[in-house]
């Protein structure tokens, strides 16, 4: 088994952050230097915009249910689910009418100047 090593332990109580009306899109984001994580929340059929990332993408989902769409073709998920997406594909999540709140972790790309 790999030793997984933390320099700067975080520890945050995400229960802390409602599913709330009060604001629709990135409600948690963090950064370390080798990665990303964020908390998203949408509601009422809302979706984020079609990306395509240079990066892998992993993500769980936290709360209700939603559509991933991947290179157009949709996948249904709900709560409970983890989804990966990998680099070069085009992704869009949306929520099906209700609260869905979902994770996203990936590795920080940083330009190389």
């Amino acid at each position: 088994m790999a030793e997984f090593v933390i320099e700067n332990p975080q520890i945050v109580n995400l229960g802390g952050f409602p599913p709330g009306r009060e604001r629709i899109g990135t409600i948690f984001d963090f950064h370390s230097e080798d990665w990303i994580f964020q908390m998203l929340y949408l509601d009422g059929g809302a979706e984020t915009p079609a990306e395509v990332d240079a990066e892998d993408i992993g993500g769980i989902v936290l709360l209700g249910q939603g559509v991933i769409t991947l290179n157009g073709a949709d996948y249904p998920v709900h709560a409970g689910y983890f989804f990966f997406i990998p680099k070069n594909v085009t992704r869009r999540l949306r929520s099906v009418g209700g609260a869905f709140q979902f994770c996203v972790f990936r590795p920080r790309v940083v330009d190389e100047e």
